[in-house]
């Protein structure tokens, strides 16, 4: 089974609740949230798309999905695993899903990074254009150790588990 996730913007959220029990993130290609609410408008409209078509035709949707560029590093063989999975599931409760854990939902959590300063380890695709260039950001603000594949896009831990499980146990021992 695999299995893509929201477990960075979950950990964003709970570390600006409360800062205290979450002081170390691990994040992989992790969005902060939109900083402009002019920008939530079109978001929500695009989103609204997606989960229309998600319910209409399932199989198309996941596959143009599977297109963005953020998926460019994913090989065909892990498309079609990810897409035959996908129709397995639930498509009404993933349209569900794609509203309400939108980045649009969330506050901007760079705020809270800035405030709180948590030990953050983010890891990206190269060939992920927009996380990379976010984790770059976030260490060049001094608030995340960016760590980068440097063959992988987005789902790194698709592409590469023994590279990410190498960096996480990097990562503990130099907590020890």
């Amino acid at each position: 089974h695999i299995e893509t996730f929201t477990g960075g913007r979950f950990s964003l959220a709970l570390n600006a609740k409360d800062p205290l029990c979450y002081r170390r993130l691990i994040l992989e290609s992790s969005g902060i949230g939109l900083e402009r609410a002019e920008l939530k408008a079109p978001r929500l409209k695009w989103e609204q798309e997606c989960a229309l078509k998600m319910q209409m035709n399932p199989e198309q949707f996941h596959r143009e999905w599977l297109e963005l560029p953020l998926f460019e590093g994913l090989g065909p063989w892990l498309k079609d695993k990810l897409i035959e999975q996908r129709l397995q599931e639930n498509n009404r409760a993933w349209s569900e899903a794609l509203l309400k854990f939108s980045p649009r939902e969330h506050p901007y959590f760079l705020t809270a990074l800035k405030k709180n300063k948590p030990e953050v380890l983010y890891l990206s695709g190269q060939l992920d254009t927009k996380y990379h260039q976010l984790g770059e950001q976030l260490q060049h603000l001094k608030l995340a150790q960016h760590l980068f594949h440097p063959e992988a896009s987005h789902n790194i831990h698709l592409q590469d588990k023994g590279w990410v499980v190498c960096q996480i146990r990097k990562l503990y021992v130099a907590m020890r």
